[in-house]
């Protein structure tokens, strides 16, 4: 391939270190985007915290089919119920809001609004499974958490259309 050259490019961590070809490149938009390289940082902690939670949530889950000796589904137990509702709120709307916030560090977003983002949602989900689980049931814990939920996944989506349209339109005049 002409105008192109290899190189190794060598990745260290904890326990190995490791090395593959690199392309080199001309200078051109190819080139300059190979360079630009995007640490992900912020949606790796998010995640984590939340996995706990999730973790959690889970136990909670396990325990209470245990006391009430349920192995499958609720059988009309309103303590069950509520601990599967919230681990399950829990599952169907945080890896949405992950994938939007991480989409978003992708894409270069403004530190300060990923941590915002992260901190809503850590404190809505976290706040929303308090008050499903509390019997009886503060409902603006409950309002509070999914308004925050929300809230999160609502900026992300208008934000990462903003930075992709913008990555588009530059992506237009360059090509």
């Amino acid at each position: 391939m002409e105008g192109h050259k290899l190189n190794r490019s060598c990745r260290f961590s904890v326990s190995s270190s490791v090395c593959w070809p690199k392309p080199v490149l001309k200078d051109n938009v190819a080139s300059r985007v190979l360079e630009k390289t995007v640490t992900i940082v912020i949606t790796p902690v998010v995640a984590s915290l939340l996995a706990l939670l999730y973790v959690f949530l889970s136990i909670r889950v396990i325990g209470a089919r245990r006391t009430e000796r349920i192995s499958l589904g609720d059988r009309g137990n309103d303590l069950m119920l509520r601990r599967m509702r919230v681990h399950s709120n829990f599952a169907e709307y945080t890896p949405f809001a992950l994938l939007l916030l991480l989409m978003l560090e992708l894409l270069g977003g403004a530190h300060w609004l990923l941590y915002g983002l992260g901190l809503f949602l850590l404190v809505g989900r976290s706040v929303h499974a308090y008050g499903v689980s509390s019997e009886p049931e503060p409902m603006s814990f409950r309002v509070t958490g999914m308004l925050l939920t929300f809230t999160v996944i609502g900026v992300a989506a208008l934000a990462n259309l903003v930075l992709a349209i913008d990555k588009l339109m530059t992506v237009g005049r360059l090509g």
